[in-house]
């Protein structure tokens, strides 16, 4: 009996893995008779929100794969090429994929954050965002290329904190404007612009530093925490401007 009542309910978490939202799968039930008492009713609402809420969080990590993969190439494309204008422009055409495919990068939305229940999405994307530079850098360094990051990062560990903080909020800030002002205007200058003015500017990127760092092969201590540093000055530098009146 006991077996007989998992398979039944097994069956209705595969039933419900099957719907885009949360409204479709609800009234889908409703319309089989899955609602006939309250309890049925509280139960099956449940089960939707646990099935939909997994399925948006694992769209979330593919999505960020995706964008921490295209941040990955632009380093590749800057770190081939002498002229740094060029190779922050070429490096650009990785956020302007990451926007019109709707991938998932941290710097891009972090300061788009409303509630605090979508700060717990940060995780996930930032997981996601490592691992798809990770994989760049894996495969580029198999192919044992003339370049390498290890110069880049070496300066980077040897600032300061502070000062990777303050120039980690100026990238924010700029990352946010992109999204903000694309959205606004569809004009690709928006993403262009800022992509090079924080390259070739200084300002710390710490998705893009995740890929020098993985390039380099440096995995100590000292390097997380600078990431860490850059992660939150990015996210300060979003918020603020985040905060400015419409």
């Amino acid at each position: 009996m006991k077996s007989r009542k998992k398979l039944v309910f097994r069956g209705k978490l595969r039933f419900a893995s099957g719907f885009d939202s949360r409204q479709q799968l609800l009234a889908t039930l409703r319309n089989q008779g899955f609602f006939n008492t309250k309890i049925s009713n509280i139960i099956y609402t449940v089960v939707g929100e646990v099935v939909l809420s997994f399925m948006d969080k694992k769209q979330m990590f593919i999505k960020s794969i995706y964008a921490g993969l295209m941040i990955g190439l632009g380093g590749i494309v800057y770190l081939s090429v002498e002229n740094k204008v060029i190779g922050s422009l070429l490096f650009s055409f990785g956020l302007l994929t990451i926007v019109t495919q709707g991938f998932c990068l941290y710097t891009g939305k972090i300061g788009f954050v409303k509630e605090c229940k979508e700060l717990f999405h940060m995780p996930i994307i930032i997981i996601g965002n490592f691992i798809g530079t990770f994989i760049v850098a894996f495969f580029m360094k198999a192919t044992h290329p003339n370049i390498d990051s290890l110069q880049l990062v070496h300066k980077k560990l040897s600032n300061n904190m502070l000062h990777i903080f303050i120039l980690s909020m100026f990238c924010g800030a700029l990352m946010y404007l992109a999204i903000d002002n694309y959205n606004k205007s569809k004009n690709i200058i928006f993403i262009i612009a800022p992509v090079m003015i924080f390259i070739l500017s200084g300002f710390e990127h710490s998705i893009a530093n995740m890929f020098y760092f993985n390039f380099a092969g440096i995995y100590s201590f000292k390097a997380f925490s600078y990431l860490l540093v850059m992660l939150i000055g990015n996210g300060v530098g979003a918020k603020l401007f985040s905060l400015k009146p419409e």
